[in-house]
């Protein structure tokens, strides 16, 4: 049986427009955790932001990354996004949608003192925002006892709290 002049219901999810990507202002950088995991000259952490604006935003594909040295300037070494690392999978990326007071994360992978690869020292680096202004976080409080740091695996943003990612 065909019912003519029935309109569909329309779809919620379809009729809200997506949110503009997070701007530095609306984000809040913590660092749950420094992993002292794996060994062998590598090393992982966590690094998540929290959505403190009012209105929502969202974040694609991995963070930019900009690793930098005691004195703040850049190093020049490799970051890999959405990569496999030794402490973590990659996933494919799918955008995060952050409400006010909604978390996502990222997972950092680096190898430290590789012999046979061009290492540098990274005190700090920053997360690039759409608005290009960076959100500073600190590798390491004593970048003079630091190892050079060789290379740079980072996940794609990942919703949610670290906690709730049991696969890593």
């Amino acid at each position: 049986m065909f019912l003519l002049g029935a309109a569909a219901a329309p779809n919620p999810a379809r009729a809200q427009p997506k949110p503009d990507e997070c701007r530095s202002s609306q984000l809040k950088v913590t660092r749950p955790d420094w992993e002292d995991c794996c060994g062998l000259s590598h090393y992982g952490t966590v690094v998540q932001v929290t959505n403190s604006a009012e209105q929502p935003c969202q974040l694609t594909g991995a963070p930019r990354l900009r690793l930098l040295d005691a004195s703040g300037h850049p190093v020049n070494i490799a970051v890999c996004p959405s990569c496999t690392d030794y402490t973590f999978q990659a996933k494919p990326a799918k955008p995060v949608i952050l409400h006010r007071g909604g978390s996502a994360y990222f997972l950092l992978g680096f190898t430290v003192d590789d012999p046979d690869r061009p290492c540098g020292k990274v005190a700090s680096f920053d997360v690039l925002s759409a608005d290009g202004r960076p959100l500073r976080i600190e590798l390491n409080k004593d970048a003079a006892q630091m190892a050079p740091v060789c290379d740079f695996n980072v996940t794609a943003w990942r919703k949610g709290p670290h906690q709730t990612d049991a696969n890593y």
